[in-house]
């Protein structure tokens, strides 16, 4: 059987889910491809999706929160049958009909609750026989998901099971499969090793600041609140934001304890280096993290799905949350001065037991005939 995975360029997280997924597909030696289905749309629609997102989480957050509410309260006009969202994304479906048929698909995994529309329509226009999956890539249930009508359902945890059941989704579709990550984050590399590969003693506490592949969020003023807390050894990873790695480079190149990186590859064995986690909480990396122990402080940098994100770690104690850029200054030199409460959050990670989700999926799709 044939598997396509849907995702589409709103940040670098769903695409990650994706990767995931297919990672495991791979390995397995079963066919598995991913596109994004906005393409279809066209090729200019699609790179002002990608524009327009970017633009909101590094620029107007407080614009992407309003919006998320709204979708969420208005679901009619944002993401059911007969919306705007609904009829231009439905616009490529003929073409995603094609796809299907050439590459004699079987079963579709869509990563992206938008995507759910066109699948919908697709399902409602050409009575598709192919299984249709969902996969959750946040802590909640998002404005979208209870108009679409997916075969199976993959959530990320057990307890959010209320969350998502619906008129069209029944709980004997849901699957507590957790939120893909790569097989990296499985595999674990000494900490005292990991910070020898970056230059840092054994016993230098390691804070790494990341906040999404767009390098949103104010790391910049946090930066500058930390940079004096010498021996603490800071790494910022500013993803995709080249103007932000830039700035950080020209003022912190002489400092000896601050390392600026851009685009991570390995953020594995990144995360295996350090001590404590700043980022805003999104779905991929506050699972990533979690996979890894590794404890966080949450910036609250965009709201909407990510508040859920938040809200789900810091009440298990795994994380906890700032309200302001001092006050996320005062939770890391705290937190990495107190090795106690940095253990106990570690092992609160780890009776959370997280799925290997990918192979939860994979091994759950490889069970459903067409």
């Amino acid at each position: 059987m044939s598997t396509l995975i849907l995702t589409c360029d709103t940040g670098e997280g769903h695409n990650s889910c994706a990767k995931a997924i297919k990672e495991v597909y791979d390995a397995n030696g079963i066919p598995c491809e991913i596109i994004n289905p906005v393409e279809f749309v066209s090729a200019r629609f699609a790179r002002l999706v990608h524009r327009i997102h970017t633009a909101m989480y590094q620029k107007f957050p407080t614009l992407f929160k309003v919006g998320y509410r709204f979708t969420q309260d208005h679901s009619r006009l944002t993401t059911a049958k007969g919306s705007f969202p609904y009829w231009i994304l439905s616009r490529g479906v003929d073409q995603l009909n094609e796809y299907i048929i050439l590459h004699q698909i079987d079963h579709i995994i869509c990563v992206h609750p938008l995507l759910m529309m066109m699948v919908t329509e697709l399902q409602r226009r050409y009575h598709t026989e192919c299984q249709v999956a969902f996969v959750a890539t946040d802590y909640t249930c998002s404005p979208g998901v209870s108009d679409s009508h997916p075969d199976v359902c993959f959530i990320p945890d057990d307890s959010l099971a209320e969350d998502f059941v619906c008129e069209n989704i029944r709980y004997s579709q849901l699957i507590a499969s957790g939120i893909p990550v790569r097989q990296q984050f499985y595999q674990v590399t000494d900490k005292k090793a990991a910070k020898a590969q970056l230059g840092i003693a054994e016993d230098a506490p390691h804070l790494l600041m990341a906040c999404g592949s767009m390098g949103c969020g104010p790391m910049e003023e946090l930066l500058d609140a930390l940079a004096v807390e010498n021996p603490i050894h800071i790494t910022v990873a500013c993803g995709n934001n080249e103007s932000l790695r830039h700035r950080l480079f020209e003022k912190y190149s002489g400092y000896h304890h601050i390392h600026i990186l851009g685009f991570v590859q390995d953020m594995s064995e990144l995360m295996d280096s350090a001590d404590l986690f700043v980022t805003k909480p999104g779905g991929l990396s506050s699972t990533e993290a979690a996979v890894k122990g590794l404890p966080a402080v949450y910036l609250n940098a965009v709201g909407g799905c990510e508040s859920y994100n938040l809200a789900f770690f810091v009440q298990r104690n795994g994380a906890v949350s700032a309200d302001s850029t001092a006050h996320a200054a005062a939770l890391c030199r705290d937190l990495l001065r107190d090795s106690d409460k940095l253990e106990q959050m570690r092992q609160a990670l780890k009776k959370l037991r997280l799925p290997n989700a990918g192979k939860v999926i994979f091994a759950s799709m490889n069970e459903i005939k067409k």
